[in-house]
C-alpha cells in the first residue's frame, strides 16, 4: 500500500476513543472509485464515528454501493435526494444532519490513511481548536503520486494560522476533505449565503473568524484528481476566449459576486461579532470601494496602488498574487495571457 511507504502515523497520546465524529460524504456518480474510498474509511483506527452519505441523484451504480455498505455496516446512513441540487447544497444538507460534536468532509474518491480520523481528532480536542486540516497528496485516477505535498505546491505553511481569517477573505487554501471542525460552529455556517463560492471555503472562514484554527503539515490522504472531479477540475467554456467582450462580461460578473461575497463574509461575521474591530471595519471599506472601481476597468487601470492591493495581505505566493493583479488591473493584458494559454 502507498500509505505504509508515504505517510508517517504518528503515535496518538490523548483518549479520544470515545469522542464520535460525523464524516459527512457527498456522492454522485461515482462507483469507479467509491468503493476504495469507503473502505479506507472503514479501516480508519479511530471507528467511533457515523459515516453520513448524501447521494446527489447517481445514475449509475453508487445507489447500489451504497445501499450494500449501508446494509453491512450500521454506523452508515445514506440518504438520496429526490433531485440533483449539485455539490454546495449537498454539503449543506450533510451539515444539518450532523450531530456529533466534531464533523469531516469527505469527497467520494479519495482514500484516507487510517490514522486520519484520530490525527485530526487528537489536534483539535487537545489544543481547543474551531477547526484543523492537513496537508494531502496529489495523485491520479491509479493513485500514482504527482505532487507529494499540496501545502508545498501552494505555499501554505503553519505560520499563516494567525492571520487565517484574512487570507480566506481572499482565497481559498482549505481542501474541504482535510479538515474537521467543532459541531457548534454550524450555528454560524448554516445557512450558506447565497453567493457561497465553495462550501470548504465559507465553512472554513466561519472556523477561522470564530476562534482558532489549527494545522497538520504532514499528509493524511490521497486526494485522487481526475476528468470527473467536481472539486478541483474546472472546464473550460467552449467560446471562454473567443471575444474579449465575453471575457469582460464574465469578469465583470465574477468581480460583482465577488464583492458581494466578501462584504456579507466582513458584515456577519466580523463587524457583528467584533463590532469594535476597527481593523475589519477599515478592511470592508477598502474591499468595498476596490470591487467597485475596479470593475469599471474595460482595459487598463492607471492607478499604481490598486495594482499592489492584494499584496498587503497574506496569500499563497508570488505567483498567485501576480496573476490576480493583472486579472484585475489589466483585463486586456489577462485576456491575451489566457487565449496563449488555451492555445497552447
Amino acid at each position: 500500500m502507498i500509505f505504509c511507504q508515504t505517510l508517517v502515523v504518528k503515535h496518538l497520546t490523548s483518549n479520544i476513543k470515545d469522542i464520535k465524529v460525523d464524516i459527512l460524504m457527498a456522492t454522485y456518480n461515482g462507483e469507479k472509485f467509491l468503493p476504495e474510498q469507503l473502505e479506507s474509511i472503514l479501516n480508519q483506527t479511530h471507528q467511533n464515528f457515523r459515516l453520513i452519505i448524501s447521494d446527489d441523484g447517481s445514475t449509475d451504480g453508487t445507489r447500489d454501493i451504497l445501499e450494500y455498505y449501508a446494509d453491512n455496516d450500521a454506523r452508515i446512513e445514506v440518504h438520496f435526494n429526490k433531485q440533483n441540487v449539485g455539490v454546495i447544497k449537498n454539503f449543506e444538507r450533510l451539515l444539518s444532519f450532523s450531530s456529533s460534536p466534531y464533523f469531516m468532509l469527505c469527497d467520494q474518491d479519495d482514500v484516507w490513511a487510517t490514522s486520519k480520523v484520530s490525527e485530526l481528532l487528537e489536534k483539535i480536542h487537545q489544543d481547543n481548536l474551531n477547526m484543523v486540516f492537513s496537508d494531502l497528496m496529489i495523485v491520479d485516477e491509479r493513485l500514482e503520486v504527482r505532487f507529494p505535498s499540496f501545502f508545498k505546491l501552494q505555499n501554505i505553511s503553519s505560520q499563516i494560522e494567525n492571520n487565517l481569517w484574512k487570507i480566506l477573505l481572499f482565497q481559498n487554501i482549505v481542501s474541504g476533505c482535510s479538515l474537521i471542525a467543532r459541531g457548534e460552529m454550524k450555528k454560524y455556517i448554516l445557512p450558506f449565503p447565497e453567493k457561497v463560492v465553495m462550501h470548504d471555503w465559507w465553512i472554513s472562514f466561519v472556523c477561522s473568524i470564530n476562534g482558532k484554527i489549527g494545522i497538520i503539515e504532514e499528509p493524511l490522504m490521497l486526494y485522487r484528481q481526475h476528468e470527473k472531479n467536481l472539486v478541483g477540475y474546472r472546464k473550460i467554456k467552449k467560446n471562454e476566449f473567443d471575444s474579449y467582450n465575453i471575457f469582460v462580461a464574465e469578469r465583470d460578473e465574477y468581480l460583482a459576486n465577488q464583492m458581494e461575497y466578501f462584504v456579507h463574509c466582513l458584515r456577519s461575521l466580523v463587524i457583528q461579532n467584533n463590532p469594535n474591530n476597527n481593523e475589519a471595519i477599515s478592511l470592508l471599506n477598502k474591499v468595498t470601494a476596490f470591487y467597485s472601481k475596479i470593475r469599471k476597468v474595460k482595459y487598463i487601470n492607471f492607478n499604481l496602488f490598486d495594482y499592489f492591493f492584494k499584496c498587503f495581505y497574506p496569500s499563497m505566493g508570488i505567483k498567485r498574487n501576480l496573476w490576480w493583479t493583472i486579472y484585475y488591473n489589466s483585463p486586456i493584458i489577462a485576456f491575451v495571457l489566457k487565449r496563449t494559454k488555451n492555445s497552447m
